[in-house]
């Protein structure tokens, strides 16, 4: 995975960061995109000190608001010429 360009969806907890840590172990450049900053920064840090490696560029979207997803992907685009790995794992929580 080493050089490879990986987003994951929902990286700042759970199932999401522990894949992203599992990539970023091996050498992967990591793409987390949060709806949180203040999650996403924290995870952020957690996610350099467990795996050692800081190559990790963040973006925050709520892919349940659609004009955000548009700008998610358009920011991506233009950021990377190439995504290599993208891990949907985004969820929902509905009450009701």
């Amino acid at each position: 995975m080493k050089g490879k360009i990986c987003v994951v969806t929902g990286a700042n907890s759970g199932i999401g960061f522990y894949t992203a840590l599992a990539l970023l172990k091996k050498g992967a450049h990591l793409v987390m995109v949060c709806r949180n900053a203040e999650k996403a920064e924290a995870a952020r840090q957690e996610l350099i000190q467990k795996s050692g490696n800081a190559q990790i560029t963040v973006f925050l979207a709520d892919l349940g608001n659609m004009a955000d997803t548009k700008k998610l992907g358009q920011a991506l685009i233009s950021r990377f010429p190439v995504l290599d790995v993208l891990v949907n794992n985004a969820g929902l929580l509905s009450k009701g």
